[in-house]
């Protein structure tokens, strides 16, 4: 009896796939950083439907407030429930024209917009970076070719 006592907290604890957060994300249908608003039963089935308020989108239909359904009740990594008005890294899948989520696909909002910002101007670098890589080879070619012409010049004077 002692050991179900012992091992009853362990057994109630969240338990997620080691996955990395790319990984997660690439699936996903939806995934964006938001503050719950508002927490409901859910009228069809079981679960909870939260809305949200979007603070920033990353990936799929999502408008600045949206509704998510849960099949059951979300906690954070530690078995609590969520907190309302505070930040949190969402990522969702379509059920037809719903977004549903579960406890495992809630994340860090910070981890959730770093791994979904794309490096941003690659290609106006290597454009900017060839035309001067131009620019400086045009003028070493133009002082190399003055620079024998001027001493051609003076050769043929030394003759």
């Amino acid at each position: 009896m002692l050991a179900a006592l012992v091992l009853a907290p362990t057994a109630l604890a969240l338990e997620c796939p080691n996955t990395p957060l790319e990984e997660r994300l690439a699936p996903a249908d939806a995934a964006f950083v938001g503050r719950v608003t508002d927490e409901r039963a859910a009228t069809k089935g079981t679960g909870q439907v939260y809305r949200f308020v979007v603070d920033q989108r990353v990936k799929g239909p999502v408008g600045r407030e949206v509704e998510v359904r849960s099949g059951e009740r979300l906690v954070d990594a530690r078995d609590e429930p969520i907190v309302h008005d505070e930040a949190l890294g969402v990522l969702a899948n379509l059920d037809g024209a719903e977004l549903v989520t579960e406890s495992c696909l809630l994340t860090d909002p910070g981890a959730l917009l770093s791994a979904s910002d794309e490096p941003r101007g690659n290609a106006i670098k290597i454009a900017i970076g060839l035309a001067i890589l131009a620019l400086v080879l045009a003028y070493s070619l133009r002082r190399l070719r003055s620079r024998q012409a001027e001493l051609s010049g003076r050769g043929r004077l030394g003759r």
